[in-house]
């Protein structure tokens, strides 16, 4: 099975080349479960019955600073999903888990879900219902494609790379142009990864010129194609040899780019804490200004009716906040928050919500006041210098609880702990196909079960753990604003060399630049 080393992880294999015995069906499948149970165990959690079909199933997660753990999955194949059946279901696992543990559930943000969870609310006084900003920010991103301009730019994309990997000839073509790199073909569902595609074809720009001018283009076009593929082959060389063209993905990239930035933090493996996605947003508006200076208003109103009417929630406005590394800034340009702002509005409705009595959230609003104006140990410089290298919720531990500020510190430390999306722990669900496929639907439930559970629990398990700080990483910082290609670990490396390896929307302005490199160390902060 699984074996740990100084490499990382991986599975053992025989110098023979002998596949698995029988023990591992039932002895070290059994020994893998036990392992999973234990790890499950320090959540305080319990493991319960859930669906083992190929239906309509409606998974359940609890996460927490730890990590992530799988809770129960429940079969809702003939029920209507409206939002009184959503409520019940949510609420049902509120009660389970226990109401004083939870201080968010996180959903897309379908209107029946959006109701359930104002329900949950209503019902609930001290927990959040709150949209899964991925799934918000890929609307987003799904509102620009509508333009006519980035929708035609799209197609066109498509049409050259579904031409070209159609057609085994010319996609030796490319491949020799390419050096052996490939091409993202845009997918017509998951609007992310057409501008993903797009700035992989714009990588290539060059290599696709010489190619649809080369002999070897020319030789198979007119010699060998037949007439329909030489037909298409002609308006694939238009398109490639077409100055709007790549002027037009150029403007794209430069309007989605700031936006997939946020979009792959929220939607990572790593967790993307709460404290950062309001600052993120913020970034990629300030960035889509400056490099659309005429456009930038049309690109803002489709962002900002997302992000007013969907995504923004006092949860994000709470978490930038009590986010030290941007109250105290190292650059000296400290947050100054007026009684109207939006964040500190949203601050201390978090606040009187989450408190379990108004003494407590008169107390803890008051404390807010030391915190705004550092004052006292706020203004320490050693405080101050800790919001560098501790993580957002440690940094309260040990500079907000620990002195004095204990119901101000128990708000922040649990807003600071959440997540924002609801997609991390989404991407794998394809599990109970893999499992209950036609040859084993006839696998006992208790099997089955064994099956998934130290599946999905080992999944999370290895995407919980958190990398060493890196007392040289800044935070944000603004003297060092290199250009970062957009994605770059999507990028298909050459096929030879192909190894296996072990495994907020404010929009207010400011005096200073800002790129690409603002939103990449984003990332460099989370993993903080």
């Amino acid at each position: 099975m699984g074996e740990k080393g100084a490499g990382g992880e991986g599975i053992g294999v025989s110098k023979r080349g002998e596949g698995p015995t029988y023990e591992i069906y039932n002895k070290y499948l059994d020994m893998e479960v036990e392992d999973m149970k234990a790890y499950v165990s320090t959540f305080e959690r319990i493991w319960d019955e859930y669906g083992i079909t190929r239906r309509s199933m409606i998974n359940f997660l609890i996460y927490c600073k730890a990590g992530t753990v799988f809770w129960k999955s429940v079969d809702a194949s003939g029920k209507v999903k409206n939002a009184d059946y959503l409520f019940q279901l949510m609420d049902g696992m509120v009660e389970e888990i226990g109401e004083k543990r939870i201080v968010q559930v996180v959903t897309d943000n379908a209107a029946a879900f959006k109701l359930a969870g104002q329900k949950l609310m209503e019902k609930r006084e001290h927990l959040y219902w709150v949209p899964c900003s991925a799934h918000c920010i890929d609307l987003m991103l799904e509102d620009i494609c509508e333009d006519l301009m980035v929708e035609n730019v799209v197609n066109s994309a498509r049409f050259v790379t579904t031409f070209i990997y159609n057609h085994n000839n010319i996609l030796d073509i490319m491949r020799t142009h390419t050096h052996g790199r490939e091409l993202l073909r845009p997918a017509p569902t998951r609007f992310a990864s057409q501008y993903i595609a797009l700035d992989s074809i714009n990588g290539q720009r060059s290599n696709l010129i010489r190619m649809v001018t080369s002999k070897e283009w020319e030789n198979y076009m007119s010699r060998h194609a037949p007439t329909r593929v030489r037909e298409k082959g002609k308006k694939v060389t238009d398109i490639i040899q077409s100055k709007p063209f790549w002027k037009g993905v150029q403007n794209i990239l430069n309007v989605v780019e700031p936006l997939v930035r946020v979009l792959r933090a929220v939607h990572g493996e790593r967790r993307f804490e709460m404290g950062y996605l309001y600052e993120a947003m913020d970034r990629a508006k300030e960035l889509i200004q400056m490099n659309n200076k005429t456009t930038y208003a049309k690109w803002w109103e489709i962002i900002d009716r997302r992000w007013e009417h969907t995504l923004h929630h006092d949860l994000h406005a709470a978490g930038h906040f009590f986010n030290p590394q941007y109250m105290y800034k190292t650059d000296g340009r400290n947050e100054n928050y007026d009684n109207a702002s939006e964040v500190l509005i949203g601050a201390k409705n978090i606040i009187k919500r989450m408190l379990d009595n108004e003494d407590r959230a008169i107390i803890a609003c008051k404390q807010m006041h030391d915190y705004r104006l550092q004052l006292y140990h706020f203004g320490t410089s050693t405080t101050q210098r800790a919001a560098r290298i501790l993580s957002l919720a440690d940094w309260w531990l040990d500079h907000g609880r620990t002195y004095g500020y204990e119901d101000l510190a128990y708000v922040a430390i649990r807003v600071l702990s959440q997540t924002t999306s609801a997609t991390g722990c989404e991407r794998n669900w394809s599990t109970f196909g893999l499992i209950h496929t036609k040859q084993r639907n006839r696998l006992k439930s208790a099997r089955l079960e064994k099956l998934e559970h130290p599946l999905h629990a080992w999944v999370n398990a290895t995407t919980s753990v958190e990398p060493e700080f890196d007392l040289h990483d800044r935070a944000w910082a603004e003297d060092e604003l290199d250009d970062v290609p957009l994605l770059p670990e999507f990028e298909t490396p050459p096929a030879p060399k192909r190894q296996k390896k072990t495994v907020g929307a404010r929009g207010r302005s400011k005096k200073h630049g800002i790129s690409i490199a603002d939103l990449e160390t984003i990332e460099e902060d989370i993993d903080d």
